[in-house]
């Protein structure tokens, strides 16, 4: 799920970005990066149980819009959602060419809601858009955040991306039969909003 992510939103970043290619993307933690090549610094830092029923986007989209399209979303059997966090940074050979690739990047992510469909992984396909906003909430303090990752502090955003995980997708996974249920039809000790849980790290 989570690769199946990360690749989605390079495939994102490359289609609306002309500053940078496929090639120039890299997941890899931020202190391996070098300077010899441009590139653009995808690393999932976080990743967090979504409460998916009370998304409701960055401020441009409507409330009523979101909520019409989460009630879309839990009839097509969403078991769990899960907030993956990005730290996104740019290397280059000069700090003004970081900016500016930089700001194409946050020009593209204000300018989004919801990844479009045709660029979303077969594996997280079925649930329609996938949420994408620049992240507000539960970002750590910035600088302890470069301390720990054990580089110089950089200029950075920080990027949420809403994905599904459900009983057919893991059953596909392990190449077993579906028992899926719709939500409706699930205990309640297995409703997708009733746990909560961080992850840290370099998944």
């Amino acid at each position: 799920m989570i690769s199946a992510a990360s690749q989605t939103l390079a495939d994102f970043v490359v289609s609306r970005v002309p500053l940078i290619n496929k090639e120039q993307i890299s997941f890899e933690h931020p202190r391996m990066q070098s300077k010899d090549t441009p590139t653009l610094n995808l690393y999932c830092y976080q990743v967090r149980s979504s409460r998916w029923g009370h998304f409701l986007g960055p401020q441009r989209c409507s409330r009523t819009a979101a909520i019409a399209r989460l009630d879309f979303l839990s009839k097509r059997g969403a078991s769990r959602w899960f907030d993956l966090t990005y730290l996104v940074s740019a290397f280059g050979h000069t700090t003004l060419a970081e900016q500016q690739l930089l700001s194409e990047v946050l020009a593209v992510f204000l300018d989004h809601c919801y990844l479009p469909e045709d660029l979303i992984s077969p594996l997280l396909k079925g649930q329609g858009q996938l949420p994408i906003a620049i992240s507000t909430e539960a970002v750590p303090d910035n600088l302890l955040l470069w301390q720990v990752l054990g580089t110089p502090l950089r200029l950075a955003l920080h990027i949420k991306l809403t994905v599904p995980l459900n009983q057919l997708y893991r059953s596909q996974l392990h190449n077993q039969p579906s028992s899926y249920q719709p939500p409706d039809h699930q205990p309640p000790e297995h409703q997708p909003l009733s746990q909560h849980f961080e992850l840290y790290g370099t998944a």
